[in-house]
């Protein structure tokens, strides 16, 4: 285990969980277990930043800690799949997580293959069809939108590009809605 803050090393994604806990150690423990049921492999855990942390409201009485633990992409999860037991396995984690109140969502993504990674220059969109090989640039956030098509999706990043000054990269990735997306 290291503590950030950190250099990008490998900053693909595979999936996502949006954990809301008493404390950072409790938050721990659950990566801890899941991180076990994966065996070799990188995930990270960190805080989610609420409106409250950056200044857009003020922070409620107790507020909640929500964590999230990204699961990152290696040879496997990039070829579409774990091992049977392993999928049985985060089940379990995750069921028993939800029940306890922990696991708030899960978001298994596809394989970077069906992705495009948006490249704004100027407010200038070239568009990259995946595979991609891992980035070494720190992930700087996450929207998860639900949209219907391409189309729609490259309006709302460009959109999004001119709000942030129009020169950033955009990752679009698809939500695995498979059966066995465990």
């Amino acid at each position: 285990m290291k503590h950030g803050p950190y250099r990008g090393e490998n900053e693909l994604p595979a999936d996502i969980l949006l954990l809301k806990v008493s404390t950072r150690d409790e938050a721990i423990g659950w990566a801890e277990r899941y991180g076990k049921i994966l065996g070799d492999g990188e995930i990270e855990l960190g805080k989610l930043n609420e409106p409250w942390d950056i200044g857009l409201m003020p922070a409620p009485e107790n507020p909640p800690l929500q964590m999230l633990l990204i699961e990152k992409a290696d040879a496997s999860t990039e070829a579409g799949g774990r091992t049977t037991a392993q999928k049985a396995a985060l089940t379990r984690l995750k069921t028993e997580m939800t029940k306890a109140g922990v696991l708030v969502r899960s978001q298994k993504l596809q394989p970077s293959a069906t992705a495009k990674r948006l490249v704004f220059t100027n407010n200038d969109l070239r568009v990259i069809d995946g595979p991609f090989a891992e980035s070494k640039e720190l992930i700087g956030g996450f929207a998860v939108m639900d949209l219907t098509d391409m189309d729609e999706t490259l309006a709302m990043c460009r959109g999004y590009a001119e709000i942030l000054g129009g020169t950033l990269e955009i990752d679009v990735r698809l939500v695995d809605q498979s059966d066995d997306a465990a």
